[in-house]
Order: structure tokens, then C-alpha cells, then sequence
């Protein structure tokens, strides 16, 4: 699908359930830094579209990519 820029992105972690936050850039793309190794439920949101939610596990040292389309 077409790129989407300004979508919320919230990373929240399932241990702590501390919640980091980041919004989408022209092309689409978006970066979570700092996220300490574990699980996390990664939510994108934006109005007029249907949230959506992916889980990700998180090993140390290591990065992770979501592929995600919203619906609207």
C-alpha cells in the first residue's frame, strides 16, 4: 500500500508495561530506540484508519522490523 506519514507507533512492553512512542515519517519508516530485550505489543494508530497491533520479542543487542498496513 501507499506509505502512510504520522501514524502513531507504541511500543509497550509486556513486562514493565512501559510504553515508548513514535510517529511515521514521509516514506513511511519509523524508529524505536532504547527498547530493552524482551516482548512487546507494537500498536499503530491514525485517524480514520483501524488500529493495528503486532507482537514482537525483542533478543539483546538485536533490531526488528514490522511490515504493517493499516486499514481504512
Amino acid at each position: 500500500g501507499t506509505p502512510l506519514t504520522g501514524v502513531t507507533v507504541s511500543a509497550t512492553n509486556g513486562t514493565t508495561v512501559t510504553t515508548t512512542k513514535s510517529t511515521s515519517e514521509p516514506a513511511g519508516g519509523f524508529l524505536l530506540s532504547g527498547l530493552s530485550p524482551g516482548s512487546y505489543s507494537i500498536t499503530l494508530s491514525l485517524s480514520g484508519y483501524s488500529d493495528e497491533t503486532y507482537l514482537v520479542d525483542l533478543a539483546p543487542g538485536a533490531s526488528s522490523t514490522v511490515h504493517a498496513e493499516l486499514a481504512g
